[in-house]
């Protein structure tokens, strides 16, 4: 019953443990030259695998841009010891579309200037008002105030288009370096690839939208020359209220002036009205300057989007999706050899110059060494035990007592013998120097009992496997076999027919417990 029991948990174990795979991931950061391992997504500080699994490579952060890698295994047989993407494609300060950009968005004129209205303009005439040159001052004030907001819808509708445009010109600005920028970017030596991955997605997404980036399609690429279309509409626009601005402007300007020169005729909150207005002229005077300077810019960023044709766009699309697919990795597949493996890596800078007869510059040289070990396995060990009965043996025989009575002597056996075993020994083989397992065999004494040779007896407990190779394994545990004892009822020392030595002393051979301590080697 207890060797089926044991075969039995052999099996389960070793089909459990043949179904779950115990594959080991190495990974190593090109960019930072470290390594780290995982199995069964744990990390772990023990690179080891079983000689049934495998060993996945996963080299990370890999630029193939700029270079190459070379890997391979071998057997140990000698066991020893954020950067502004909008900067970056715009031309040099002073020149092209940043000296428009820094005037984007144009804005509303200053604070309060929108909210005057005719009443608060008015709101310090109060009754008739003596003079002859009253009427004049009352209807000057009131042209002012007109042209005031007149000139706040004006400057609340261009800000509004300044801001769209701004976004429009931004794209278009983007359009025009798109590729080449990309290109720049994947061979920088100084970035981590997943970072320059980043850079060029939000160069793309500054193109063309995020939901491009998302879902990159041709039709949405060259879709982007409606860009091109609603710049020109808004930039019409503009420039219609440009002109409407030119116009009041210099009207507003008048009646301040013409204000300015009936000072004198004015009251005390007249005079402040009047500083007011002189305050918002001046105001009006640096928003002329930056509408002109805007206005001025609209075209070259018009020059730019004549740049952008159909075929730049179809080679920016091929290489977004190139960008967004690629992983920047390279990863392979070992299956393991020997007991201990190296996997050595060498990574060389791509060499342009093609036929070159010189050797590859090396980046990086890494080499790392896995253990190799055989899982969960069992072997036959043949080896050397002492064992003792839980109960000691004894040895029996006819006897006189004093009165002269035949009696059965009864003499202490040998409290343990010696014992040669073959047994089955398992364990989960994880190439460490010291193993825990589990031992069961049969073992055949070298003495004998009372006379009376030994039967087969069987020994069954944990163990330690010590070793690599040549391993040998130490255990304690139980032991089972057959002993003699007496049987009928007899005891010992008591009086006996022994019918004058016909009638043999009656015992029973039977199976008791005991212990064993062993000492195994591997076959």
């Amino acid at each position: 019953m207890i060797k089926q029991l044991f075969f039995s948990s052999i099996l389960m174990l070793s089909l459990c443990t043949s179904a779950t795979a115990q594959d080991l991931h190495v990974y190593y950061d090109v960019f930072l030259d470290s390594v780290w391992f995982k199995k069964d997504g744990v990390s772990t500080e023990t690179p080891g695998v079983r000689k049934r699994d495998q060993v996945h490579l996963h080299v990370v952060e890999f630029n193939n841009y700029l270079y190459n890698i070379k890997t391979e295994q071998k057997e140990v047989t000698d066991e020893s010891g954020k950067i502004d993407l909008l900067n970056s494609f715009l031309p040099e300060s002073g020149s092209g579309v940043d000296g428009f950009l820094k005037n984007l968005p144009l804005g509303k004129l200053g604070a309060g200037f929108s909210g005057m209205t005719l009443t608060d303009m008015l709101g310090y005439i109060s009754g008739e008002k003596d003079g002859a040159s009253r009427g004049d001052l009352d209807l000057t004030f009131k042209s002012a105030s007109e042209y005031i907001e007149r000139l706040t819808v004006t400057t609340e509708e261009m800000h509004s288009l300044s801001v769209q445009i701004s976004n429009l010109s931004q794209r278009i600005s983007a359009g025009t370096l798109s590729v080449e920028y990309i290109d720049n970017l994947l061979k920088s030596y100084d970035l981590p690839p997943s970072e320059i991955k980043v850079m060029a997605m939000e160069h793309v997404e500054l193109m063309f939208g995020s939901d491009f980036v998302e879902h990159p399609t041709l039709e949405g690429a060259l879709s982007w020359v409606n860009n091109i279309q609603e710049f020109r509409e808004k930039s019409a626009r503009l420039n219609q209220l440009k002109d409407k601005w030119d116009r009041d402007k210099p009207e507003f300007d008048k009646t301040v002036r013409k204000l300015s020169l009936l000072a004198s005729e004015m009251n005390e909150e007249e005079r402040k009205a009047l500083s007011d207005l002189q305050n918002k002229r001046d105001e009006a005077n640096l928003r002329d300057l930056q509408i002109s300077s805007f206005t001025d810019s609209l075209g070259r960023v018009e020059e730019m989007a004549a740049s952008v044709t159909t075929d730049k766009l179809g080679a920016l699309y091929r290489k977004t999706r190139e960008v967004k697919n690629h992983r920047f990795e390279h990863n392979e597949m070992f299956k393991p050899v020997g007991r201990e493996m190296d996997l050595v890596l060498n990574v060389t800078v791509k060499n342009d110059k093609k036929n070159s007869d010189t050797d590859p510059e090396v980046y990086r040289t890494r080499t790392v060494r896995v253990t190799n070990y055989e899982g969960f396995k069992y072997t036959i060990t043949p080896g050397f035990c002492v064992a003792g009965f839980f109960t000691p043996q004894k040895r029996y025989s006819i006897a006189l007592n004093n009165d002269n009575e035949t009696i059965i002597a009864e003499t202490d056996a040998d409290k343990f013998a010696p014992l040669v075993t073959t047994a089955v020994q398992v364990y989960n083989d994880r190439g460490k120097r010291v193993t825990p397992g589990a031992l069961l065999g049969l073992a055949v004494p070298l003495t004998q009992n009372g006379g009376q040779p030994q039967s087969l007896n069987f020994v069954l407990g944990p163990s330690l496997v010590i070793g690599r190779d040549q391993r040998i394994s130490i255990s304690l545990g139980l032991m089972g076999g057959k002993t003699t004892r007496l049987s009928q009822g007899v005891t010992p020392f008591q009086p006996f027919d022994s019918q004058n030595g016909v009638r043999p002393i009656p015992t029973i051979d039977r199976y008791e417990f005991g212990w064993y301590f062993g000492v195994t080697g591997n076959l």
